[in-house]
């Protein structure tokens, strides 16, 4: 992939690049805790919150998920790193909807 080219851009050749099966499977993922038994788990997962598998030959990596509203974060066993997603309670706050700060504190 080109990087030069704008993030928007190498988005979109991106989903271009895949096939049908692929597309869904940057939007699903795995759970830990929740598997049934028996459930196949990918050898990368490192047993955190969540996994979402890549797509080797697009170089899209995995990702490990935290169990938090941030998103993605730093892997718990082998140190595999993620960025870690801006987090939705400053930018609540500084929208200064007063009710909306009430509503999602009220469900914290």
């Amino acid at each position: 992939m080109n990087t030069a080219l704008p993030p928007e851009q190498r988005a979109h050749l991106a989903v271009q690049a895949m096939v049908l099966e692929e597309k869904p499977q940057l939007v699903h993922g795995t759970g830990c805790g929740v598997l049934k038994a028996g459930a196949e788990v990918a050898p990368r997962h490192n047993g955190d919150a969540g996994f979402v598998t890549g797509i080797p030959r697009l170089h899209i990596p995995d990702i490990n998920l935290a169990d938090s509203a941030v998103g993605a974060r730093m892997a718990a066993r082998e140190s595999r790193y993620a960025t870690m997603l801006p987090s939705v309670i400053p930018h609540l706050a500084a929208s200064f909807i007063v009710v909306a700060c009430f509503l999602i504190g009220g469900n914290a």
